[in-house]
């Protein structure tokens, strides 16, 4: 009888042991490169706000790394606008970029929004800049 009782806390003792492991690696599960991961969509500032604003499309987009081009419309300390249309967040300053300037960039796209009616993409790394 002890070594049964033994033998079922030993499988419990590591049930619960595995049950740990599953629930830590789940909820501190490392944090996206996006810089590193492939673009799922590339497609116009127009297209993209077009698609999210009037078709609600976000399903497809959000989440996922997108890459879009058009002119800087504004220019603030980490944050860029294209065409008027699409709020581009980067990790640090942005140096370099001029107002008017053909850009294009990866970023992760967050959504649209209805305030300010741009589209939001964060976590950005520019491809290219004109």
């Amino acid at each position: 009888m002890n070594g049964k009782k033994k033998t079922i806390g030993s499988v419990l003792l590591l049930a619960v042991i595995l049950l740990s492991v599953a629930v830590y690696n789940y909820l501190y599960k490392g944090h996206r490169n996006i810089a590193e991961e492939e673009i799922a969509h590339e497609l116009s500032t127009k297209k993209l706000s077009d698609a999210l604003r009037i078709d609600n499309a976000s399903v497809s987009y959000i989440d996922k790394v997108i890459q879009t081009n058009g002119k800087i419309t504004a220019i603030e300390r980490n944050t860029i606008v294209i065409d008027n249309s699409v709020q581009v967040s980067f990790q640090g300053n942005v140096q370099g970029l001029t107002m008017e300037n053909t850009i294009s960039i990866k970023g992760r796209c967050v959504g649209y929004d209805d305030l300010l009616e741009v589209v939001k993409i964060d976590q950005a790394i520019i491809i290219k800049n004109n």
